[in-house]
């Protein structure tokens, strides 16, 4: 049981950039990964003072 809740908590999905040039939209992989927890959908970024959350922040 703590295994399989120890796993959900240390999930973490792939970041994605979405950019519209001209009408066209393309989905950009940024290879990194965050933690659901650690995201704030409403500013669109992660949230934290990690050195890898904050470097995530300014690369995007």
């Amino acid at each position: 049981m703590v295994r399989s809740l120890k796993s959900i908590i240390e999930r973490k999905e792939t970041v994605y950039v979405h950019i519209v040039v001209t009408g066209q939209r393309t989905r950009i992989c940024l290879k990194s990964k965050v933690s659901p927890s650690d995201w704030d959908h409403l500013r669109d970024r992660a949230q934290g003072r990690y050195e890898e959350i904050m470097n995530l922040n300014q690369y995007i």
